[in-house]
């Protein structure tokens, strides 16, 4: 809805800002360090539909995982890996409208 954006990168930080004033709101980060993102941050991606029950955005990272985040705390929710070789590092996330989970590439 434009009220929030998030930047994601090499500095494995997911950081969200304020849509209007572009002032840094929160930073997503894991309880525990060892379960952030150990790679470069490639790509993020908020959920479709954006209602409150569903606040949450999922990044991709070269550590082959696939995370989500609780928007309203920065808070780490899942994480799964998706292969162990270097090609299979995660490049670019998308969670369409019609899908029940967001489709990765690599």
């Amino acid at each position: 809805d434009g009220s929030m954006f998030a930047s994601v990168g090499s500095d494995k930080k997911i950081i969200l800002y304020d849509g209007v004033e572009g002032t840094m709101l929160r930073e997503c980060k894991a309880k525990n360090a060892l379960k952030h993102h150990q790679g470069s941050i490639y790509s993020v991606c908020w959920h479709p539909t954006g209602k409150e029950e569903q606040n949450i955005l999922v990044t991709v990272s070269a550590d082959k995982t696939v995370k989500s985040w609780n928007i309203d705390s920065g808070s780490l929710q899942t994480s799964f890996s998706l292969g162990t070789t270097v090609g299979d590092m995660l490049n670019c996330i998308l969670w369409p409208s019609t899908m029940e989970a967001p489709i990765t590439f690599s």
